[in-house]
């Protein structure tokens, strides 16, 4: 078995079904953002908002430590993750690449709900504004995404129901 890595925007349920999926499996699970925070002692918010590039540096570095892992894992990446030259590659060679696909307006509403705080939303407070950014972020990462090889629509489905879907899917579970 092959480590199973979630790409997709925020607010698409990486966190949330990877968490599930390690349980139904049984396998570690890697929340990269979470694992940045740990090794740092800041939080993504803070990182993010004094230097992008630090955060995309500290993103890279932790995929990369990741090609060492020596037992399957779920891994839930950043967002932004499939933007940093090379890191496809090296999440494509750790495993399953599956994109949690959902809408703009669908990941507005789940955004909007959110207690986190995200630093490319930061300060956004509307609906109508909130939908516009997500809807540019999305527009400049959707090809990535895309390019993932399995994508699951997450719209209309629980967490749940997604881990489902990927559990029954034989290009993963043969």
């Amino acid at each position: 078995m092959r480590s199973i890595i979630l790409i997709g925007m925020m607010g698409c349920g990486k966190s949330s079904v990877g968490a599930l999926l390690s349980e139904r499996l049984n396998l570690q699970f890697i929340d990269t953002d979470s694992l940045i925070e740990k090794r740092t002692g800041e939080g993504i918010f803070k990182i993010f908002s004094e230097s992008e590039e630090r955060f995309r540096n500290l993103e890279q570095k932790t995929i990369c430590e990741l090609q060492s892992l020596a037992t399957p894992s779920v891994i839930a990446t950043g967002g932004g993750v499939v933007t940093i030259d090379g890191v496809p590659d090296i999440l494509r060679g750790l495993g399953h690449l599956i994109y949690l696909k959902a809408t703009p307006v669908e990941l507005t509403k789940r955004l909007i709900n959110s207690n986190i705080k995200r630093p490319l939303l930061d300060e956004i407070t509307t609906f109508g504004l909130l939908q516009q950014r997500v809807e540019t972020i999305l527009s400049s990462r959707s090809a990535l995404y895309e390019s993932s090889g399995l994508t699951i629509d997450t719209d209309s489905l629980t967490p749940g129901e997604v881990c489902e879907r990927i559990l029954s899917n034989p290009l993963i579970f043969p």
